[in-house]
């Protein structure tokens, strides 16, 4: 359970059906934003996730409980906005690219 995550820094309702609706037209360089991607171990109790919070990978590296996960071949399988797939080495990822793939831009 909870083997791949929404990144929700990015896909701000993909908890709440409340929150702002995330047009992917509205995301921009969305070749280079990440919303969907493999998920590391997380809270024991779910034994994974289903949400990755962008803005605290960002903040904490792999530090982050929840974090995306390299399992694959030494990256993490990630979906872009865009539609392709790529595989991130997010283990050697420093904080500005982080940002880059795992926030949305500021306004």
């Amino acid at each position: 359970m909870g083997a791949f995550a929404v990144n929700r820094s990015i896909v701000t309702d993909a908890w709440w059906s409340t929150d702002p609706k995330t047009s992917l037209l509205s995301i921009s360089r969305p070749s280079q934003k990440v919303i969907f991607c493999s998920i590391g171990p997380g809270d024991a109790q779910y034994c994974g996730g289903w949400l990755l919070t962008g803005a605290d990978f960002v903040a904490n590296g792999m530090s982050n409980n929840g974090y995306p996960d390299p399992r694959n071949a030494g990256g993490a399988a990630s979906l872009f906005a865009d539609g392709h797939v790529e595989k991130l080495d997010v283990a050697k990822m420093d904080q500005e690219t982080r940002r880059r793939y795992f926030l949305p831009d500021p306004p």
